[in-house]
């Protein structure tokens, strides 16, 4: 019961304040410059908070991705031995300790 309250408080709180400002007189040329309008209205001359206008996409989603990176340089399989391959050498020298 405390949480609805709270929020009926504060729902009057909000609605209060908006009408208030209205009452000012705060919309297009009946303000004559003598009123701050600066918390009511947008960027695009709609009410609401200041800097909630606007594209709110994700940083990093805007425009197009650019060119694929250069390859790097090409390796030839002769010359890296194989992880697994054992050499004829080492492999002579374990056959003869067994």
């Amino acid at each position: 019961m405390m949480v609805h309250s709270g929020t009926l408080v504060l729902l009057v709180a909000v609605s209060y304040t908006i009408f208030r400002t209205e009452a000012k007189g705060c919309s297009g040329s009946s303000c004559g410059g003598k009123c701050d309008c600066s918390g009511v209205k947008g960027e695009k001359g709609e009410r609401g908070f200041p800097g909630l206008q606007g594209n709110m996409g994700f940083p990093g989603m805007q425009g197009n991705e650019g060119p694929a990176g250069p390859m790097g340089p090409k390796v030839s399989v002769s010359s890296r031995p194989h992880p697994f391959r054992v050499s004829p050498t080492l492999q002579e020298t374990l056959l003869e300790t067994v």
